[in-house]
């Protein structure tokens, strides 16, 4: 068996993946994403990213706002750098959510919901809190569904041909579009 921290250093590289399947997958083929769950709307990038390129420079990069560029993210992940934290926005049918998922353990962290849905005064505190439970289940939920589309083409033959191909276009087509390149 292996030791917890073995592990750990073994396979933190799928968090990074992940997350960035995760980017290209929002702004390529977002509707087949959002398709995993009929109550999900929409989903997009949110105020904030975070690229690290571990290997030799050990660079780090933030980028925060609305709309923000994503040029030098590109460009990075071009030199051989992964997204650390995705800032995602997910609208379903009855609530929106803005959060950061984390690479290193898939951790989901700053949640902001709209306010729990009214009742009346005389509900419960109870009623209350099992409907933001409701809600945070159905997050998870869907953040799972995401996260198992990824590990079966992650683990898929087809990889390292298809789906790592077609990362790979995806990147050099938006650097091309870097002023300056």
């Amino acid at each position: 068996m292996l030791d917890i921290a073995v592990a750990y250093q073994r396979f933190r590289f799928l968090g990074d993946e992940f997350l960035t399947w995760l980017w290209h997958g929002v702004e390529t083929r977002n509707e087949s994403l959002c398709a995993l769950d009929p109550e999900v709307k929409g989903l997009a990038l949110a105020e904030r990213m975070v690229i690290e390129n571990r290997e030799g420079s050990k660079e780090k990069i933030t980028i925060r706002g609305e709309d923000p560029g994503l040029e030098e993210a590109r460009i990075a992940l071009g030199r051989g750098a992964w997204v650390s934290e995705l800032g995602l926005s997910l609208r379903t049918e009855k609530q929106e959510y803005r959060f950061a998922l984390k690479a290193e353990n898939l951790n989901l962290c700053g949640l902001k919901m709209e306010p729990a849905s009214s009742f009346s005064l005389e509900e419960e505190a109870e009623t209350r809190l099992l409907d933001r439970m409701d809600q945070l289940i159905k997050l998870f939920e869907f953040i799972d569904k995401l996260f198992s589309l990824f590990l079966s083409e992650r683990l898929s033959p087809k990889w390292k041909g298809t789906h790592l191909a077609y990362l790979r276009r995806w990147l050099s087509q938006e650097e091309s579009k870097t002023p300056g390149l």
